[in-house]
């Protein structure tokens, strides 16, 4: 094991014993490292590591960045949307976490939501204010994943809310392109739909 990785693994291991047990001595060294401890090679803070939401409040109390990037620009946000811990994902919007913050590839927290084929997270991060036409750096737009992955239910809901069908990403391809290319006839259908309406 990494020197690096062992001293990381030891500070998680304190900072959740002191989740536990707080005493009042504990409040400079909590306050210390959530915004300077830097975990193995990805640079994420410990509050992007928060398992729960009590966790990532107590963090963000002692000072910890709601809107601090790893090294992929990936925000405390975003690896609460991978890991659907809505609790966590509540507690940074609370505390003005950006909710259209963008990664290195231009990803907002909802593009995640649409991988990982969540609708429920999908659709709160929507109710809350995310994006639904954010487009990433190749200009694709969570509708073009949705498309892509051959969601019907993602791309109802993204739909529902605005999302604009007539986006074209770098390639000049709409969302009925990818729905096209996944071979489902019902996102076609309902993308075609849409461009009735609009």
């Amino acid at each position: 094991m990494k020197p690096i990785r062992l001293v990381y693994m030891v500070l998680l291991l304190i900072v959740a014993a002191l989740g536990c047990q707080r005493k009042e001595s504990d409040s400079e060294s909590i306050r210390i490292m959530p915004s300077k401890v830097r975990g193995e090679e990805l640079g994420r803070t410990l509050l992007h590591l928060a398992p729960n939401g009590k966790m990532a409040e107590r963090l963000i109390n002692e000072g910890a960045d709601v809107n601090a990037q790893d090294s992929f620009g990936m925000t405390p946000l975003h690896t609460a949307v991978i890991a659907n811990r809505r609790d966590v994902v509540e507690v940074l919007l609370a505390c003005r976490a950006d909710i259209n913050a963008k990664n290195h590839r231009g990803q907002t927290p909802l593009f995640w939501a649409i991988t990982k084929d969540r609708k429920d997270m999908a659709e709160w991060l929507i109710t809350h204010g995310a994006d639904v036409n954010s487009q990433d750096n190749y200009g694709i737009t969570p509708l073009h994943s949705a498309a892509h992955a051959g969601s019907a239910d993602l791309v109802g809901l993204l739909i529902a809310h605005g999302a604009d069908v007539s986006i074209k990403d770098n390639e000049g391809r709409t969302p009925m392109d990818y729905a096209q290319d996944a071979g489902s006839t019902e996102i076609v259908e309902l993308l075609r739909k849409r461009e009735v309406k609009e």
